[in-house]
């Protein structure tokens, strides 16, 4: 898996200089030519690793008919030391655990994920976010595109994408208390809290678009976020402090992805602008706790360390330093010091976000699928176990690939 950070002062803008992905979908954003001089991106693999992967797939796993670079070298956060993944076989010559470790394998610096073709596109077809990245990967990350008719005239499913993204974002959101209160792995925490942001970023994109645009597009949040847990200094059962000081933000980037699925539903334009801008107006006067005044422009995740927060179930706020203090000072007692409200975003946060924070999140009653089931996330990358997905009533089940 990879590793965090870089070699120091290694320039990784040729590294990541790639074109956009084609794709389907909707008309995207235009970009300015690039000049013809500009320098040609170093292989991303060796072509004598390239050829031990795929001895390695056809001897023990299967004809590889698909293999994608994953990870943080096709995000481009940094250079990685090592290099994932993504591998779809056909005619499996072993079984396949789904999302498991056993269908994983490490030659060299290389990590690989090993997928069963049914699987993999059973889980597209359930707009699984991991897949839908490796559709609309830039070619130089493809190092093998997996060809199927299924796949020529692909649309993304508006219905599906909510349920996945929003199930996999609040499933990452849980995640990351998980990793700092019982793993007490700060940096990975950190690391969880960001992939948040970034899930609902592309969910939005591929809304609006019909496809990924921009796999770096949230990649400025994660030097912020993890500003925050540096100048606070996170610690194992600090969950209440980062509730505090990112909820709000994810409360908004929620309403902002659902908005872009109204529009793209053909929602009234109004409708859409509203639920994006919903939400109670700060009260951005003085911190409750300090009595200091408050900067009024501050709005974004950008500098919240040194800054200001809003509370996501209320209009109070308070400087990020002094409601940490307040919240380590009760740690039982995660509550707005002005008003008791929570600090953690939950079910009752929003109503129309309601179903997606119980404990066993299920499509909503107005869902056109047939049943209601627990959305689950396994393996790594996390990827929808596709056995826990309904299908909708109007598709024929027939077309719908099995392992």
């Amino acid at each position: 898996m990879s590793k965090p950070g870089s070699d120091a002062g290694e320039s990784t803008e040729s590294f990541y200089s790639v074109e956009t992905s084609s794709g389907l979908g909707h008309e995207s954003p235009q970009h300015e030519p690039e000049e013809e001089t500009q320098d040609v991106p170093e292989p991303v693999i060796a072509e004598e690793e390239l050829e031990e992967i795929y001895r390695e797939l056809e001897e023990k796993w299967g004809v590889c008919v698909g293999l994608y670079v994953h990870g943080s070298t096709i995000f481009g956060n940094h250079r990685p030391k090592d290099l994932d993944l993504i591998a779809v076989v056909e005619e499996p010559k072993q079984v396949i655990a789904e999302d498991s470790p056993d269908s994983q394998f490490l030659l060299g610096r290389c990590e690989v994920s090993v997928y069963a073709k049914s699987c993999f596109l059973e889980k597209l077809e359930n707009m699984d976010l991991t897949m839908l990245t490796c559709l609309n990967t830039p070619s130089r990350f493809v190092l093998k595109e997996l060809e199927d008719e299924r796949l020529r005239n692909f649309k993304v499913d508006l219905e599906r994408l909510e349920a996945s993204v929003i199930s996999y974002a609040v499933f990452t959101w849980q995640k990351f208390q998980r990793v700092l209160d019982e793993w007490k792995d700060p940096y990975k925490s950190s690391k969880n809290a960001y992939f948040v942001f970034r899930v609902l970023t592309l969910g939005e994109q591929l809304a609006t678009y019909g496809r990924i645009v921009d796999l770096k597009a949230s990649n400025h949040l994660w030097e912020d976020i993890k500003e925050v847990y540096d100048t606070l200094q996170i610690q194992p059962g600090d969950t209440n402090v980062v509730e505090a000081l990112l909820a709000h933000h994810f409360a908004e980037s929620l309403r902002s992805f659902r908005a872009a699925l109204a529009a793209a539903q053909h929602a009234q334009r109004d409708e859409a602008a509203e639920d994006a801008a919903e939400g109670a107006k700060p009260i951005v006067e003085t911190c409750a706790v300090c009595l200091d005044a408050l900067d009024a422009e501050q709005r974004s995740i950008k500098g919240v360390a040194f800054g200001w927060v809003q509370l996501v179930n209320c209009r109070h706020c308070f400087h990020a330093a002094c409601i940490a203090k307040s919240l380590r000072a009760r740690p039982d007692h995660p509550a707005c010091p002005m008003c008791r409200a929570s600090v953690r975003i939950d079910a009752t946060s929003d109503p129309k976000l309601a179903p997606w924070f119980v404990r066993e999140p299920t499509f909503p009653a107005s869902s056109r699928f047939t049943t209601t089931r627990r959305l689950a996330y396994a393996g790594y990358p996390a990827t929808l176990r596709v056995a826990a997905v309904p299908v909708p009533a109007a598709m024929d089940r027939s077309m719908v690939p099995r392992h």
